[in-house]
C-alpha cells in the first residue's frame, strides 16, 4: 500500500469512528435529559424563576493554552490523525502532505500529525503555512541534507534583509511537542566549514521560520547543528515556546575560535 494510500485508509477509519462517537454522545444526551427532569422536577416559588448562576471562573486572556499529558482540549471534537511516510529517500514531500490532509480544521475538530522515533531526511525546501487546529508530535530526527548548491540556490526568502529558510512553518492554534527527544538536525558542520568565516552567507538558510503563528505552543523541541539562525519567528503573536534545546556547535575548532559555528543564534523574532 502506498503512503498516500494508508494516509487516506486511517483517515477514513479515523473519521467513521469519530463521528460514531459524537452520534452516540448525542443519543445519550437526549435519552438522559428527559429523564433527568422527571426524576428532578425544579422547586422555586410561584412567579419566579429559576436561578442562572455562572458556572466556573471565566477563561483567562492573555497567554496561549498549554496542553498537558491528558490530551487536547476539544469537546466533542474529532481527530484526524496522519503519521508523517518515512519510506522515501526525500521526505519533505510525504511531510508537507500529512500537512495538507491533517493540518486544516475547523474548531471542536483538531489534526495531528506524527514524527515516529525514525530520521527523516529533509533533501529540500518546505512550505507548512496557514495551518489551524493541529497539533504536532515529533519523537524522531528530521535530518537535512548537505547538498550545499541546492540550498543556496533553493532555500526560502522570509523578507528580511537577504535571509533565507529551509522550513516555513506557520498556523493558528497549533501545538508543536517536540517531548523532549523530537531533533531537527541541520547538518551544520557542512555549512560551518563552507563559510569559513563569513557572517552572512546570501542562500544561506536558518533551519526553521516560524511565520503567521498565533494561539500556538511550541515546547519540548531540540534544535542542532543549525545551518544558520536556529528559528526565525515572523508575524506572529500569542506564542509560547518552552523547553527548547539548542546547540549548534563546531566540532573541528574550539570554541571561541574566530570561524567556529560563526553566526547560529538560536532565535530571531521580527
Amino acid at each position: 500500500m502506498t503512503g498516500r494510500a494508508s494516509v487516506f485508509v486511517l483517515f477514513v477509519v479515523s473519521l467513521t469512528a469519530c463521528f460514531l462517537a459524537v452520534m452516540y454522545k448525542q443519543l445519550v444526551a437526549a435519552l438522559s435529559l428527559p429523564a433527568l427532569a422527571l426524576a428532578f422536577p425544579p422547586h422555586h416559588p410561584q412567579g419566579e424563576g429559576p436561578p442562572h448562576p455562572q458556572y466556573g471562573p471565566p477563561h483567562p486572556q492573555g497567554g496561549p493554552p498549554h496542553y498537558g499529558s491528558q490530551g487536547h482540549p476539544h469537546k466533542d471534537g474529532c481527530t484526524k490523525t496522519c503519521v508523517v511516510d518515512n519510506s522515501h529517500n526525500d521526505t519533505a514531500g510525504a511531510i508537507e502532505q500529512a500537512f495538507l490532509d491533517c493540518g486544516h480544521e475547523q474548531a471542536p475538530n483538531r489534526g495531528n500529525v506524527v514524527f515516529k522515533n525514525e530520521t527523516y531526511n529533509v533533501r529540500s525546501v518546505m512550505n507548512t503555512t496557514g495551518l489551524s487546529n493541529v497539533d504536532v508530535d515529533i519523537y524522531g530526527t528530521l535530518l537535512w541534507d548537505t547538498n550545499l548548491i541546492y540550498w543556496l540556490n533553493h532555500s526560502l526568502p522570509v523578507g528580511y534583509q537577504n535571509q533565507s529558510s529551509a522550513w516555513l512553518f506557520g498556523g493558528e492554534n497549533v501545538h508543536w511537542d517536540g517531548h523532549g527527544s523530537g531533533t531537527l538536525d541541520g547538518n551544520g558542520q557542512a555549512w560551518y566549514d563552507f563559510i569559513n568565516g563569513t557572517n552572512n552567507y546570501p542562500g544561506r538558510p536558518h533551519a526553521i521560520t516560524y511565520t503567521g503563528m498565533k494561539d500556538s505552543s511550541i515546547v519540548g523541541q531540540r534544535y542542532v547543528q543549525s545551518q544558520m539562525w536556529t528559528m526565525t519567528i515572523i508575524h506572529s503573536e500569542n506564542v509560547l515556546l518552552e523547553g527548547l534545546y539548542i546547540n549548534s556547535t563546531d566540532a573541528k575548532q574550539a570554541v571561541g575560535f574566530e570561524f567556529s559555528s560563526l553566526n547560529v543564534d538560536s532565535s530571531h523574532p521580527m
